[in-house]
């Protein structure tokens, strides 16, 4: 019995230590800083890197569904190599895998609001060739931009409309009309949407309104470059989804040809190479094998992020 144990345990804690070795090289150090000690929910820590990474979830729901999808991992695994030692790795392979996943419906998003501000700035100009009013360009885009139909649903129900550009614009222009500055109105906006695209587009816009001359050449200009802007971020995300694929394809091809090999011996009645992970000896490649596969599908994602969601810079006013 103490052996079995050991034999269990050993891995397990080979593999932990490697994470950890493999955690401290790789994880960016933050600059050392003071803060004050206080009392905060486990959840709530988890609800702030959800925040800050600008994923649409909440803390709850991400912890379960993430440990649904890594249990059902590894209970596959562990059926593939036939022991149990592989489980804790792919449990937690299961937070990275719905990570990624929330990472790709948030691009996707961003890459959609692009192309919805590009929509808005040809609103805009052809608005104001027809009349030159900033408080009519906003009225059309809220009215006639993307988002429009939804917009109006909501406000005949009586319900808050889902975000879209032409509920941002008409946030906009109710500001503007209540009497605040239009770059304190786009502003407001601005910090909630933390798109640099829509920054370009509001400066764009509040220079127009301050300036008496060839508005609708520069504005013209700026719905070219909105355009631009739009089209380079979808081919980023085109090129990130298609590396993604690769290093999915790459890290968890090699089980899934192992769990073919081993229906196939199951079918058949064989028990070929379910002996060998039952050792101590194949314990120990299974847990090596399992934690390479979730190491580097995590340091793939990492590389294939690295520059495509933009940060705003602060600066002191």
């Amino acid at each position: 019995m103490n052996a079995s144990i050991l034999q269990l345990m050993l891995p397990l804690l080979g593999g932990l230590g490697f994470l950890s070795m493999w955690w401290a090289l790789t994880t960016r150090r933050r600059a050392v800083s003071i803060r004050r000690a206080q009392s905060v929910d486990w959840l709530d820590g988890i609800q702030t890197h959800l925040d800050r990474a600008r994923l649409d979830a909440q803390a709850g729901e991400f912890m379960s569904r993430a440990a649904v999808i890594g249990a059902v991992m590894g209970v596959v695994a562990c059926l593939i190599v036939g022991t149990p030692v592989v489980f804790p790795v792919f449990l937690a392979g299961g937070f990275i895998l719905l990570w990624s996943r929330l990472e790709d419906e948030r691009n996707q998003a961003i890459n959609q609001y692009n192309k919805d501000l590009a929509w808005a700035m040809d609103v805009i100009l052809n608005s104001w060739r027809i009349r030159p009013s900033m408080s009519r360009a906003l009225q059309a885009v809220a009215e006639y931009g993307p988002g429009s139909d939804t917009l109006r649903a909501a406000r005949d129900a009586g319900a808050t409309p889902p975000p879209s550009v032409a509920a941002d614009f008409e946030d906009v222009l109710f500001h503007v009309r209540q009497g605040s500055a239009l770059a304190d109105a786009f502003q407001a906006v601005a910090d909630r949407r933390q798109n640099l695209t829509f920054d370009a587009l509001a400066t764009a816009l509040i220079v127009a309104d301050e300036q008496s001359g060839e508005v609708a050449a520069m504005l013209g200009n700026q719905a070219t470059a909105t355009r631009e802007q739009a089209d380079a971020f979808d081919e980023a995300i085109t090129k990130q989804r298609n590396k993604r694929s690769e290093i999915r394809n790459g890290t968890f091809g090699p089980w899934i040809v192992l769990a073919l090999a081993r229906a196939l011996s199951w079918m058949s009645g064989a028990t070929y190479g379910t002996e060998f992970f039952g050792t101590f000896l194949g314990a120990i490649v299974a847990l090596m094998a399992a934690s390479t596969t979730i190491l580097v599908y995590t340091m793939g994602l990492r590389i294939a992020a690295r520059g495509l969601v933009l940060g705003r810079i602060e600066t002191e006013s």
